[in-house]
């Protein structure tokens, strides 16, 4: 009986040395994250390298099955671990099977210490051919930030709120952000600022659907984070699945600063995440769009002549744009068992009756004799495409005509059109090379995507018919595809530029900004007011600095005055107007706008600073001013606008970010100087400046004496 004892101990024992012993020798044979980590030692690498050398209490949460995990400790073991080395960032990626041998975790690390940065994102893997257990609970970051006096600052979404910022000064009640129709960025932000008396942290949650975020202090001085991405996350995997979380983004500042706080996360983005063009950052570039509704002489029957003359037409007045922006209207809608040309003229939704996704060679006969002509004057097309959204009920139409198969389409809901599925790696790779014979044969240099429905509602129809205990595989494996398809565009197309757009800003959330740039802010219905350029700028320039603008009013088409041009000035300074009945005089006051814009823009990667407070695009009645400025090089540019019904010509602005000893004069464009005096002078006193008339403008450029 006791030989028989022993041995079932025995047994015990080295069962349980199996399970542990990989961990244990791991551990052993892991040294500290920091003698990995090159560059400054700073509060961030110091964060950084005490999560990934505690993995057991990693501030990532969730249930597998009956338990409940906390960091991956208990029941998980390390199989694999990768350093890798790049510039500014060192990675350290790990892989955990669990001990049913079904659920492989990675977890994908990267600290940036001279930028004060670090990040994650999780992945969860069925591992051989059986399901895993069921996944749910699944917090993303899971954490606790020590600082007295919290305070939560940021910005809200598009859709809803037109990007105004907020400030909350008590937490002892949760600031909670949900975002559940499953465009990201619409009504709600994902980037937030939690500051604190010795500093603080931006927080970013990266990805492309359905997310929340949760901020409250708990106790004195410790304010706990908890954030998720696909909201209600309750799903097994089956063999070959995996799903994952947002990318997790921290930034940390140690001064309290909301200036500080804004740059260090502007260096960062622009340095680290930007997507670039031919290997630099974008300069800042003039776009023109020509829908079928901006002036075409009626004679010209097609809207390819009708854009090849209006830029014969730019060139023969001097005006040379960077970008050729074409919009919808290149395709056929499909519409009652056909598919349609849509026509000047036609009702303003066939363009949203999308499906076909090839060019209308009734009004592209040959796109490619655009895009050569634009090319070899200097400038680039880009093209909108809509891959996700099919706009139509007529399925069988657009299946006769296009080759799609029914398993590519998610169920209907309610409203008539329904969500091409890129979950479906059938669907992706026909997506992606119809996408590739448009741009191979029209010769499209940027690709633009748009994304005009709320996918969630298709999403849950979706996840409902596979059965119980499959919420939000759908989505998970959808947007995964969405962020592989822009991945093999960029892997084909190299020096291409991806416009993000979702309805306006409906998805800019870090994880889709690495991959694509915001051309087109919002499609808000008083968007092309000068009035909501300013307040959204203002305030947009804080989180993402490169982005679309216009320079124009739905009640000005054939016109362009000084006011809205300036309004207009960002990353990308887009014109609509009715170029073909525009006088001379309209061309040569785009011109000149358009040198003063390319100025301007040669500061957009500098510090920003808002040097009055943000009013609202219903208040027209102050100032609003704002400022970029190169601590290297001494240079920068501010803009100050007296809007519509402000009554104080002049307003005393106290400038930023200049060396205290330092001479500078402010200047126009045509070499006016304003004003002149030491950094201390300008910053501390400030300076008295007038603009004479309401709806009245400046442009004043920085530079030493």
């Amino acid at each position: 009986m006791k030989k028989k004892l022993f041995a079932v101990a025995v047994t015990a024992i080295l069962l349980v040395t199996a399970i542990i012993a990989p961990l244990i020798s791991e551990k052993q044979n892991y040294a500290s994250a920091s003698s990995y980590v090159t560059g400054p030692k700073n509060k961030a690498t110091d964060i950084y390298c005490d999560l990934v050398d505690n993995l057991s209490k990693f501030p990532v949460s969730f249930n597998y099955g009956n338990e409940i995990y906390n960091g991956f400790g208990r029941d998980f073991r390390i199989i694999d671990r990768n350093v890798s080395q790049q510039t500014d960032k060192t990675s350290i990626t790990f892989d955990f099977l669990h001990r049913d041998n079904k659920l492989l975790v990675t977890l994908d690390t990267a600290v940036y210490p001279a930028y004060g940065a670090y990040e994650w994102t999780v992945y969860f893997s069925a591992y051989g051919s059986s399901k895993t257990n069921v996944i749910k609970n699944l917090k993303s970051a899971d954490l606790q930030v020590s600082g007295q006096n919290p305070a939560l600052k940021g910005m809200n979404g598009d859709y809803t709120y037109r990007y105004s910022p907020y400030e909350y000064n008590d937490l002892s009640s949760a600031k909670v952000y949900t975002s559940t129709r499953g465009r990201p960025s619409h009504d709600q932000f994902p980037y937030f600022n939690l500051e604190h008396d010795d500093g603080g942290v931006i927080v970013a949650v990266g990805w492309p659907g359905t997310w929340s975020a949760s901020f409250k202090e708990v106790s004195d001085g410790v304010t706990h984070i908890e954030t998720t991405g696909t909201v209600g996350l309750n799903t097994y995997l089956n063999a070959g699945e995996t799903i994952r979380t947002p990318l997790m983004a921290f930034v940390v500042y140690e001064e309290r600063d909301e200036d500080l706080a804004t740059n260090a996360w502007r260096k960062w983005y622009i340095d680290c995440n930007m997507p670039k063009e031919s290997g630099e950052l974008q300069k800042g570039k003039v776009a023109t769009c020509l829908p079928w509704d901006t002036g075409g002489d009626s004679s010209i029957t097609t809207l390819q002549a009708q854009n090849l003359a209006t830029y014969q037409n730019f060139y023969k007045h001097g005006f040379y744009p960077d970008i050729n922006w074409i919009d919808a209207s290149w395709y056929k809608s499909v519409s009652n068992g056909t598919l349609t040309t849509y026509k000047q003229g036609a009702p303003s939704t066939d363009w949203f009756k999308t499906g076909n996704w090839s060019i209308d060679t009734t009004q592209w006969p040959n796109m490619s004799q655009v895009t050569d002509y634009v090319r070899a004057n200097g400038g680039k097309t880009l093209l909108w495409f809509e891959p996700e959204r099919v706009g139509s009920s007529d399925y069988k139409t657009i299946q006769t005509n296009t080759g799609i198969k029914p398993e590519w389409l998610l169920p209907q809901s309610s409203r008539d059109r329904t969500l091409f599925n890129l979950g479906n790696k059938d669907a992706l790779s026909y997506m992606f090379n119809k996408i590739c014979s448009v741009i191979d044969s029209a010769k499209i240099d940027h690709y633009r995507e748009d994304f005009n429905t709320d996918p969630n509602v298709n999403w849950d129809i979706a996840d409902a018919i596979q059965g119980a205990n499959r919420k939000g595989i759908t989505e998970n494996l959808h947007l995964q595809g969405h962020l592989k398809l822009w991945d093999m565009l960029l892997d084909r197309y190299p020096n291409m530029i991806i416009d993000s757009c979702a309805s306006g800003g409906g998805r800019n959330d870090l994880e889709s900004m690495r991959r694509a740039v915001p051309y087109h802010r919002t499609d808000a219905e008083e968007h092309n007011t000068a009035k909501t350029s300013i307040a959204m700028n203002s305030v947009m320039f804080k989180w993402l600095p490169y982005f679309g603008s216009a320079a124009y009013d739905r009640n000005t088409w054939t016109d362009i005055e000084e006011y809205n041009s300036r309004a207009g000035y960002a990353g990308v300074y887009k014109m609509v107007f009715m170029f073909n009945s525009a006088s001379e005089n309209f061309y040569t006051k785009v011109k000149n706008y358009t040198k003063e814009y390319y100025e301007f823009a040669k500061h957009l990667y500098d510090n920003y600073y808002l040097l009055t407070n943000w009013n609202s695009s219903s208040d027209t009645s102050a100032w609003t001013a704002w400022e970029f400025f190169n601590e290297t090089n001494g240079t920068g540019v501010m803009q100050l606008f007296r809007e519509d019904t402000c009554e104080i010509s002049s307003m005393n602005v106290k400038l930023k970010g200049l060396n205290a000893s330092v001479n500078y004069k402010l200047s126009r464009f045509d070499g006016t100087v304003v004003c002149q005096g030491t950094g201390s002078y300008l910053m501390n006193t400030g300076y008295n400046f007038t603009i004479n008339q309401k709806r009245g403008s400046d442009v004043l450029f920085i530079a030493k004496v």
